[in-house]
C-alpha cells in the first residue's frame, strides 16, 4: 500500500506478498518457519457419519512453547476452512480456545476420502497472518468429484450471484478486480449485512487444493 504498511486500507487484513518466481519450483509459502500447528482428533482415526473433534496447538519452533496470545481477525482468532481434495466439498468453521491455549471444534464429515484443512491465524506480534494446510483422511465413501469447467454465474436459496474479472484474461503477476453482481428476482440486492466483518468473503483455492487466498470486498 501507498503508506507502506502490511495492512489492507480497505478491510485491514494482513497483506502478504508474492516474491516473483516463487511458484517455480514449489508452491508459495503459507507460514513462517518460526510456527507449527499441530493437529489431533478424537477419535484418532475418524470416520463418516460420526462426531469428531479436530484439536490444535500451535507452537512457537523458536521457543517450543505453545502459543496462546492471537489477534482477532475478522472477528474470530481461528478460521478454518476445509475442502476435500478435489474441492467438491468446502466447509468454513471457527474453533475455540480452550484453557490449556489449543483450539478446537466438534464436526462431522458427511462422506470420508482426503481433505485438507487450511487453519488462518495471527500471533499476536506478528505482521503477517499464518496459514497451514493439513492433510486429513476420513474413513468411508469418498465425496464424488464434481466438474471442474469454468463457470460465472451461480445460484444459491433463491440468489445468483455472477462474476466477473478484470482484465477477462487472467495473468499471473499482474493485479486482476474479481467483481460480484448478487440478485434476486431479477432485482439487485443492494443490503447487504455485515458477515465476520466484511459485505463478503471469498476462498480462492488452486484446483490441486495446495494454494489458498482469503479475500474481501474494497467498497462498502
Amino acid at each position: 500500500s501507498e503508506n507502506g504498511d502490511n495492512k489492507c486500507p480497505k478491510c485491514g487484513m494482513n497483506l502478504v506478498e508474492m516474491k516473483d518466481g516463487s511458484m517455480k519450483n514449489s508452491k508459495p509459502k503459507l507460514h513462517s518457519d518460526k510456527y507449527l500447528l499441530k493437529l489431533t482428533t478424537l477419535p484418532q482415526d475418524p470416520k463418516a457419519g460420526d462426531e469428531v473433534t479436530l484439536n490444535f496447538s500451535l507452537i512457537n519452533n523458536e521457543t517450543k512453547q505453545q502459543v496462546k496470545d492471537l489477534d482477532v481477525v475478522h472477528e474470530k482468532i481461528l478460521h478454518l476452512i476445509i475442502v476435500s481434495k478435489n474441492l467438491a466439498y468446502f466447509d468454513h468453521l471457527h474453533p475455540n480456545m480452550n484453557p490449556d491455549g489449543s483450539l478446537s471444534i466438534k464436526t462431522k464429515f458427511d462422506k470420508g476420502g482426503k481433505y485438507i484443512l487450511f487453519a488462518d491465524l495471527t500471533p499476536k506480534g506478528e505482521n503477517e497472518n499464518q496459514v497451514f494446510d493439513i492433510p486429513l483422511e476420513i474413513e468411508g465413501n469418498p465425496v464424488e468429484d464434481i466438474s471442474m469447467t469454468p463457470r460465472n454465474s451461480f445460484e444459491k436459496d433463491g440468489f445468483t450471484a455472477s462474476m466477473d474479472t478484470d482484465p477477462a484474461e487472467l495473468v499471473i503477476n499482474k493485479p486482476t478486480e474479481i467483481v460480484v453482481n448478487i440478485n434476486r428476482n431479477g432485482k439487485d440486492v443492494s443490503d447487504l449485512k455485515n458477515y465476520l466483518g466484511a459485505l463478503g468473503h471469498m476462498v480462492i483455492i488452486s484446483e490441486d487444493a495446495s494454494l489458498y487466498l482469503h479475500v474481501h470486498p474494497m467498497e462498502a
